[in-house]
């Protein structure tokens, strides 16, 4: 119990609510024990030698005319990165089912070589579905790495590595910034962040490894709670915790979708347990709120007047949206509000267009 008060005074100023619920969630797990695989000095060096492999092949081929080039570790083996693949694409699968014109944004959370998010990327089913692929490490050589293997892969555009270490105060606003990166008006109504295997490195930090998975599990809060939609969600990949452990620690602000099958791999040089994928989503996010129709207005308004429309045709649409609603009409009513917004702004349609009757029949 001390050590639940102490980490929670230590967690980032306004980034430990409900600190002492999300702590307890730790207290009844067994702590891993402590290994290198938890330690930021051993990711520098380890990716250190990767970049440093893969600009010596680099330098190679372009003096033999080759092509090939050093990737580095696959870690969990392909078979697991197959199964966050074929994930991805059944969730945009169901984004387009309800709205075809819908991207969805990736987050991958300690991405390493950026393995993961390439292979995304090579994808072409999910090429004109994914709008950004934004991959996050706290290791510098493995963010160059991850952005020249992207630079090469003509993907640059979409695939970016930015340095962040999300267990540190403030992490999920700064990745919301890279997120949104060049124009801050970027909005992503469709986030899915993916770990495969990050939670499990924090959790075998040998310094304060319980406070580091509180600050992730805000982090991924955080993240996601800045995006008003109750389909995020968040992908966890673990070869340390076995499927309930994980369900558990994450029960206070995330409910458990579903898990995915493995098997047995190699991690570290060590044979782990069957990898366990827990997909989760905020459960504050739905959670139903009453919220006053003159408010509901405004963010229409406000939302169509950013995008281009005029104040009348926002005021309209208000009305129409919250007359769908009213009536029951869901589909057509304030969830279309995107639809619209993204048109405008596309000049797919008209902000400030009047109809005109071309034929009056009495």
């Amino acid at each position: 119990q001390t050590f639940q008060s102490r980490a929670a005074s230590e967690a980032p100023a306004g980034d430990n609510d409900p600190a002492s619920s999300s702590l307890s969630l730790d207290s009844d797990c067994i702590e891993l024990e402590p290994s290198q695989l938890g330690r930021r000095d051993y990711w520098e060096r380890f990716y250190g030698q990767e970049l440093a492999n893969y600009l010596d092949e680099a330098a190679a081929n372009d003096e033999e005319g080759g092509s090939g080039d050093d990737r580095g570790e696959v870690w969990f083996g392909a078979a697991a990165e197959q199964r966050l693949v074929s994930y991805v694409e059944r969730r945009l699968n169901a984004i387009r089912d309800a709205c075809p014109t819908q991207q969805l944004a990736v987050v991958d959370i300690g991405c390493g070589n950026g393995h993961l998010a390439l292979r995304l990327a090579a994808n072409s089913h999910l090429l004109t579905g994914l709008s950004r692929l934004l991959c996050l490490d706290y290791s510098e050589p493995a963010i160059e790495l991850t952005n020249r293997l992207a630079s090469k892969a003509g993907v640059s555009d979409l695939v970016i590595a930015r340095l962040l270490d999300v267990t540190e105060p403030g992490a999920a606003a700064s990745a919301l910034e890279f997120l949104r990166a060049p124009d801050s008006n970027i909005h992503y109504p469709n986030l899915l962040l993916l770990d495969k295997g990050t939670y499990d490195a924090i959790s075998l930090c040998p310094d304060n490894s319980q406070g580091k998975r509180f600050a992730y599990r805000q982090f991924a809060v955080k993240l996601l709670d800045s995006v008003a939609n109750s389909n995020n969600q968040l992908v966890v990949a673990s070869c340390n915790w076995t499927e309930t452990e994980l369900i558990a620690q994450f029960s206070d602000q995330f409910k458990h979708v579903e898990t995915l099958p493995g098997r047995a791999f190699k991690f570290g040089g060590a044979v782990g347990a069957d990898v366990t994928t827990v997909k989760s989503r905020m459960s504050a996010m739905t959670t139903e709120k009453l919220v006053p129709e003159s408010e509901v207005t405004r963010l229409v308004i406000e939302c169509m007047r950013w995008a281009g429309a005029d104040s009348t045709h926002a005021a309209r649409l208000a009305e129409i949206l919250l007359s769908a609603d009213r009536r029951g009409h869901y589909s057509h009513g304030i969830n279309r509000l995107d639809v619209y917004v993204r048109d405008v702004r596309a000049g797919v349609t008209q902000g400030s267009g009047e109809p005109a009757i071309l034929k009056e029949t009495a």
